[in-house]
C-alpha cells in the first residue's frame, strides 16, 4: 500500500525544512511512501531546501507551479501522486513519527472508510496574540494539515475546490461525507506550532470568510447540520464575539507579565471587528452570489476541479 504525502508551500522555506525533516523521521518502510512538494509560485529559498531534502530519496519530489493557490496545489499534488491513500499536511506542520504508520493501519482496520482525520496540537506556552496556529480534536473537524483520503474518493468528488480559502477543507469533508463514511483517530498527531504573523495579514484575515457563503450554498443540508449553522452566525457571533471571548481568556495574564502584547491583542481585536462592520456589504455581494450557487446558475457549482486541471498539469496525466 502506498502513501503520497503531499505539502503545498508558499515562501516559507524555513517551516518547510522542519516539516520535511519530520516526514523523513516516519517509522514507516521508505519504499512505501512518496512525498510531493508542491511549490505553489515561490520566489524564496524553498526550491533549494525542497532539492536538499530529496536528494537522496527517490520517492520524494518537487512540482513548481504558478501560484494556484492552497487547494489548486494540493489538486496539483493530487494529479501526480501515485499511491492509493493520499495524506496531506502543511508546510508548517510536524507530523509526530508514526502518523504514515497509523494512517496505514487505519485504512486497513477500516476498509469501508473514504477519509481518515487525527488531531492537531500546538505548543501552548509559545503562543502569542500574534501568531497563527491550529488546534483542532474534534471528532468532526478534518482539517488539510492532518488528512488522508483514498485517492478514488478524491477522484470521485473532484478534488479541492479553488474557490475556497479557507474552508477547502469542509467543503471536501462534506463532499465525501456525501458518498461514504470517515473516521477520526485521536492518536493520529500533527503538530501545528505557533507561526509569527503581520498584525495587517492577521485584521485581514477575515475577510475570508466570504467563502462561509460558497460552502452553505454548495452543501446546504450537511452546512445546516455542521457546527456552521448560519455564515451570518460565523462571521457576527463566532468571529464577532466568541472568538474574542477566548482569546482575552488566553492571554488574560499579560496586562501583568507583557505588557506591550497584551496592547498588540486588544489591536488586532479592535482592528478586526472593525474591519468586520466594514465588510458588511461586501458579505452582502457574498450573499447574493451564493443564492445564484444554491439555484444552480452558478457554473462553479458544476466544476470538476481535478479532471480541469489534469491537461494543464506539470505532471501530466
Amino acid at each position: 500500500m502506498l502513501i503520497s504525502v503531499i505539502v503545498p508551500t508558499h515562501n516559507r522555506a524555513e517551516h518547510l525544512a522542519n516539516c520535511l525533516r519530520a516526514l523523513a523521521r516516519q517509522q514507516f518502510p521508505a519504499a512505501d511512501a512518496e512525498v510531493i512538494i508542491i511549490a505553489d509560485g515561490c520566489t524564496d529559498r524553498t526550491a533549494a531546501v525542497a532539492a536538499a531534502a530529496i536528494a537522496d530519496r527517490p520517492n520524494w519530489r518537487l512540482i513548481e507551479t504558478e501560484r494556484r493557490g492552497a487547494a489548486g496545489a494540493r489538486n496539483t499534488g493530487i494529479l501526480a501522486a501515485q499511491g492509493t491513500l493520499i495524506a496531506f499536511t502543511d508546510d508548517d506542520c510536524l507530523p509526530r513519527e508514526d502518523w504514515l504508520a497509523r494512517i496505514a493501519s487505519g485504512f486497513v482496520a477500516r476498509p469501508e472508510v473514504l477519509a481518515l482525520g487525527g488531531r492537531t496540537v500546538t505548543e501552548q506556552e509559545k503562543v502569542t496574540p500574534l501568531s497563527h496556529w491550529v488546534e483542532d480534536d474534534l471528532p468532526y473537524s478534518f482539517p488539510s494539515c492532518n488528512l488522508a483520503v483514498r485517492r478514488r474518493a478524491l477522484w470521485l468528488v473532484g478534488g479541492f475546490d479553488p474557490r475556497f480559502f479557507p474552508n477547502e477543507d469542509w467543503d471536501l469533508t462534506f463532499a465525501l461525507q456525501e458518498i461514504g463514511q470517515m473516521a477520526y483517530d485521536p492518536e493520529l498527531v500533527v503538530l501545528h506550532p505557533p507561526r509569527p504573523e503581520r498584525l495587517t495579514k492577521l485584521v485581514k484575515a477575515v475577510n475570508a470568510l466570504d467563502t462561509e457563503f460558497l460552502l452553505a450554498a454548495k452543501h446546504p443540508v450537511a452546512y445546516r447540520r455542521s457546527v456552521h449553522r448560519s455564515p451570518w452566525r460565523v462571521i457576527y457571533y463566532h468571529q464577532f464575539f466568541v472568538q474574542a471571548a477566548l482569546k482575552l481568556w488566553r492571554f488574560r495574564k499579560l496586562p501583568l507579565s507583557k505588557p506591550r502584547q497584551f496592547v498588540s491583542l486588544m489591536i488586532l481585536l479592535a482592528g478586526q471587528r472593525l474591519y468586520l462592520v466594514c465588510l458588511f456589504p461586501h458579505f452582502l455581494r457574498c450573499r447574493r452570489r451564493a443564492a445564484a450557487e444554491r439555484r444552480g446558475d452558478s457554473p462553479g457549482r458544476r466544476q470538476r476541479p481535478l479532471r480541469d486541471l489534469r491537461q494543464n498539469s506539470p505532471c501530466g496525466s
